[in-house]
């Protein structure tokens, strides 16, 4: 769709000084050779925030700078993404890589360095500058994009006279309404390559002359970014002289302008961003201390010097390296990441590294259309040589010794290339790709590879399911598949073992080598052919298949008039995480067993494998146990209902609890849809039920009891002593037969301590341990489960309280107060499933809190959880492979029943199990929300109670501020509507103001506010708000 009037996107700029104050040490070879202490022009950074029509934002910095770190990059995004709400992948660093910047990392930037007192600086200013453009929403101004290309004839291939050199510069302009530019972004491809004979300055400052000129030339600011690595050769030249630095950047200016022509660029409404991690192979399959210590000796023993500390700076390499393989740290690959941005069909590339000009001519002509290749952003981690590169014997240094001094554990292989120009044109393809295509699979979550081709298969009477292997679980998901496939259509599919025939089959076949719940899925006109190691995998194939076919496959009887096809592809799936879960407090309100079979049959159809099952609370015990029958005769059962002050009561005894039968039934339902029930038993807190039934196990137990009536932590805990340990024993001891889950939570959140303080027990008990810290009383509860569940085969699962007093290494931590607990965590080696509260807890308001049912305090609309990524970017690598994955919690308290709990859940659910099974680089919430709208039908099909919000326009404002005026931005999920608004109380209708930036109100104004599309129909309803 053409970007209209009144749709556009809109930019803001922001430029700061970035030049030192005093004398400093250059960066690269201009610091190496001590050529020059200071610069010729003003140094800078420029921030470029972009704006789609529906308020997404993306952030690009380019800083006048030789380089940063990953490390130091990865802070700088993550305080602008902290300050703004800007999510991290939407903010990118690069530095154009001038020799004429002062050096931000080596020796003289560490205290009593050269460097110290900038390196202090320079961050903060280029994060402020960032964080400052990014909010000042009313500097934002509508552009259109033109797009120009010419030669700079001043390049030429440093290392090889003769050998590959692109002179080509890139220019796209934004423009403003008076048709002059706003910004002209200049991207340069000159790798590797020295600018022109004679030219060799290193110190003197000929990009700032060069953007100086091209200001002046055509209005506007000018920023310049680099594609690839190496820009001067620093020997010999004059290295101070002004004039000589104005004459070469003024050569630059004159050569683009001389033969630049601009032309407009037709922009749609497109706005994606995607990122992936390349992972570039050395020359070795495996690294380990043995590896590197050889190689580094086979180097020692070579004659080839590359400078005269040549031996001394590999022995420096050997040992950090050694010390980071001990700290696992050491990958057998190279990371490399990647991310592309498409703006309204204008893709950008963004890649860390150094890569040769090669990639950047070649990714240009696969794509076929203007672009822009930017490289040395988000970090600096290697130089990325051609193939070409790889046949001729002039690039010694970046072949086979750079690795040294950017401390790469190894060369990179030559096979590498094609790993790498594979990886940057899968980016770019998913940066453009059209929702369009979404809407003809709309799978969810998004598979890891997905190919279209051309086609349909149609379902009818005649089709067989044939399984080629005699297994009984392979048999069982082909049975269920079947059943359902014959309930919604009427035809009469047959399952039959046997050998494969010529078509109009879908075929089961177990193949070698796969993980447990990946499956490779092809659709072809005549055949079906689902692929897995094992049945959980096959049985994630058929999901596929479900989602592929109409909505209505998802009914409880059969549809008439429904052509049941799928649309033909190529499919290659696995989840990233291994834990991709739902939690549902049924202890606060019990919620029926046919729901709860419900909600793991939502789950299933999700892809996700792990149901929560919080059974206890102060509030009600839900769960049979035998030999303490008082459990549901009394824990199950509350007087009336109230709020957390003890205000508000419903006057209605609430009950309800699972007989063992009904846990054996949820639980086996669950198992034919491979999705683990995880029981919790909450102790020592939150267990005011359990001690009303049995006060013997409270730490006073002549008092009485009773089962909580309102919310809020309280203060009856149970006491540590043998008679409650042989209590909780006895309990685990019945749901063991019940729950075949190897994971058990025994809770160990919110315990006060305020009883155990005040019982002569239990003081008398903190002396034998030694402890004035009553919360070491908590952690006997943690060691005691531990222990009991480990030698019963179980891993125990407790909140992340657990890790304030110790808990065993081998107990998994649900991270619900944040990254820090999960840091904490995974520092000390132990399992993290991560489920932080503000992205993760969905009994948070999802639409207007003045309007909607009573919910939590915080607000948490779908696309903040479908942003959540459970691995923070400043999270150490050899660190990943604890975070398990990721859970969203429904708490109780105002979950009264199964449609609220539907509420809360859908579609909050639906984008956490893409979150837990597509990679950061997969994701993407405007296809995510185009993929929806085929699965809202799925869940009208299954009769789900969902939430509306994303249909309906949302007002965004600081809901603490008292005072006006007020800024108010409004945003809708629904793809490609367009908000209309009045401010006058009026009834909004399709002729009303279009909203197109961000309001600022007044105290009585009533905003209203409907989203509508192209051809002016209604999406929701008409949403309103007094001031």
């Amino acid at each position: 769709m053409p970007v209209s009037a009144a749709r556009k996107f809109t930019c803001n700029i922001g430029i700061t000084d970035i030049t030192p104050k005093g004398h400093v040490v250059l960066a690269g070879f201009a610091a190496r050779k001590g050529l020059s202490t200071t610069v010729q022009t003003p140094l800078r950074s420029h921030s470029l925030v972009i704006c789609s029509p529906k308020g997404e934002k993306v952030c690009i910095i380019t800083n006048d700078m030789m380089e940063l770190d990953i490390e130091e990059t990865t802070e700088m995004r993550d305080s602008i993404s902290a300050r703004t709400g800007l999510p991290i992948d939407h903010i990118y660093i690069h530095n154009i890589h001038t020799h004429s910047a002062p050096r931000t990392g080596g020796s003289s930037t560490v205290p009593g360095g050269s460097n110290y007192e900038y390196s202090l600086t320079y961050q903060k200013i280029i994060v402020d500058n960032a964080v400052r453009t990014i909010l000042s929403d009313n500097d934002f101004k509508p552009f259109t994009m033109q797009f120009g290309e010419t030669t700079c004839a001043i390049n030429m291939n440093r290392g090889e006279k003769d050998g590959p050199c692109t002179h080509k510069v890139y220019v796209l302009r934004l423009m403003g309404k008076d048709h002059k530019p706003i910004v002209s972004l200049v991207n340069y491809c000159c790798h590797p390559v020295s600018l022109g004979p004679g030219s060799h300055v290193v110190s003197a400052d000929f990009p700032g002359f060069e953007t100086m000129l091209l200001q002046r030339a055509w209005g506007g600011e000018v920023f310049h970014f680099t594609s690839a690595a190496g820009n001067v050769d620093p020997i010999g030249g004059p290295k101070r002289d002004t004039l000589n630095s104005y004459n070469k950047g003024k050569q630059m200016a004159d050569s683009i302008l001389m033969k630049i022509r601009f032309r407009d660029i037709k922009m749609n409404t497109d706005f994606a961003v995607c990122s992936a991690e390349a992972h570039l192979p050395f020359r070795v399959e495996h690294i380990d201390k043995d590896t590197i210590l050889n190689f580094a000796q086979s180097i020692l023993n070579n004659p080839v010097e590359v400078s005269p500390t040549w031996k001394q700076d590999v022995r420096g390499w050997c040992r950090q390296m050694l010390r980071e393989y001990d700290e696992g740290l050491v990958k057998d690959y190279l990371p490399v990441r990647i991310a592309g941005v498409n703006i309204g069909g204008f893709p950008i590339l963004f890649t860390q590294g150094e890569p040769f000009n090669e990639y950047d001519v070649q990714l240009r002509k696969k794509v076929g259309k203007p672009m822009l290749f930017i490289a040395y952003t988000n970090g600096q981690n290697s130089y990325l040589p051609s193939a070409h590169a790889y046949d001729t014997p002039y690039y010694a240094y970046e072949k086979d010794q750079m690795f040294v001094y950017v401390k790469s554990p190894y060369p990179l292989s030559s096979k590498f290339p094609i790993v790498y120009s594979k990886a940057l044109y899968d980016v770019v393809k998913r940066a453009l790709a059209p929702t369009s295509n979404s809407l003809r699979y709309s799978i969810i979550p998004q598979p890891k590879e997905l190919t279209e081709t051309k086609g349909d298969f149609l379902l009818n009477g005649k089709t067989l399911i044939i399984i080629t292997a005699d297994d009984n679980a392979f048999q069982e998901v082909a049975d269920n598949f079947a059943r359902q496939l014959c309930l919604v259509s009427g035809l009469k599919i047959k399952v039959i073992p046997g050998m494969v025939l010529q078509s109009n089959y879908i075929c089961f076949q177990k193949v070698d080598g796969m993980s447990n719940e990946a499956y490779e899925l092809s659709v072809e006109p005549r055949r079906i052919v689902i692929k897995a190691t094992s049945a959980h995998g096959a049985y994630y194939g058929v999901q596929t298949i479900f989602q592929l076919l109409p909505p209505e496959v998802y009914g409880d009887r059969r549809t008439q008039g429904i052509k049941w096809s799928l649309p033909c592809c190529e499919i290659k799936d696995e989840p990233r995480f291994r834990y991709r879960g739902m939690m549902l407090d049924c202890a606060r309100h019990f919620l029926p067993k046919e729901f709860v079979k419900k909600f793991i049959d939502l789950l299933a159809m999700h892809k996700q494998n792990m149901f929560h099952w919080h059974l206890t609370d102060d509030q009600g015990w839900r769960i049979e146990i035998k030999k303490y029958p008082r459990l549901t005769e009394v824990g199950s059962r509350r007087l009336e209902t109230t709020d957390y002050d003890g205000k508000n009561s419903d006057y209605t005894p609430h009950g309800g609890y699972y007989t063992q039968e009904d846990v054996k039934d949820i639980v086996n339902y669950a198992r034919q849809r491979f999705v683990t029930v995880i029981p919790e038993i909450e102790m020592p807190g939150h267990a005011s039920a359990a001690i009303a039934a049995y006060p013997e196990i409270a730490v006073f137990p002549d008092r009485t009891y009773h089962v909580a009536t309102g919310w809020g932590v309280k203060k009856d805990v149970m006491a540590p002593t043998v008679r409650t340990f042989q209590f909780l024993d006895d309990v685990f001891s019945e749901l063991l037969p019940l729950l075949p889950s190897v994971y058990y939570s025994f809770g160990g959140d919110e315990c006060p301590r305020d009883q155990w303080r005040e019982s002569s027990y239990c003081r008398d008990l903190m002396k034998i341990l030694g402890t004035d810290d009553a919360g070491d009383l908590q952690a006997i509860f943690a060691t005691h489960m531990e222990r009991f569940l480990s030698k019963n085969g179980k891993r125990a699962i407790g909140w992340d309280e657990i890790l304030d007093n110790g808990a065993m290494k081998s107990t998994i931590v649900l991270s619900y107060r944040g990254h820090a607990p999960a840091y904490k965590a995974v520092w000390r080696n132990m399992d993290v499933v991560m489920c932080p509260n503000r992205w993760c807890y969905l009994d948070y308001y999802q639409e207007d809190p003045d309007k909607e049912q009573k919910s939590q305090d915080l607000f948490l609309p779908l696309r903040k959880v479908y942003d959540y990524f459970p691995i923070g970017d400043t999270l150490s690598a050899s660190r990943h492979k604890y975070i398990m994955g990721v859970q969203g919690c429904i708490w109780g308290e105002y979950c009264q029943d199964a449609k609220r709990a539907e509420y809360l859940g859908f579609p909050r659910t639906v984008a956490l199990s893409e979150v837990g099974w597509c990679d950061r680089g997969n994701k993407n919430f405007q296809n995510f929300c185009a993929r929806m709208l085929k699965d809202f039908r799925r869940l009208d099909a299954k009769h789900v109670a969902y939430s509306k919000a994303f249909f309906n326009v949302i007002f965004n404002f600081d809901r603490k501020k008292r005072d006006y005026p007020q800024k108010l931005k409004l945003t809708i999920d629904y793809p490609n509507a367009v908000i209309r608004y009045t401010t006058d109380g009026k009834a909004v209708t399709p002729h009303s103001q279009i909203y197109d930036g961000i309001l600022t109100v007044v105290k009585g104004t009533i905003v209203k506010a409907r989203a509508y599309l192209g051809d002016r129909r209604p999406v929701g309803i008409e949403v309103s708000k007094t001031f």
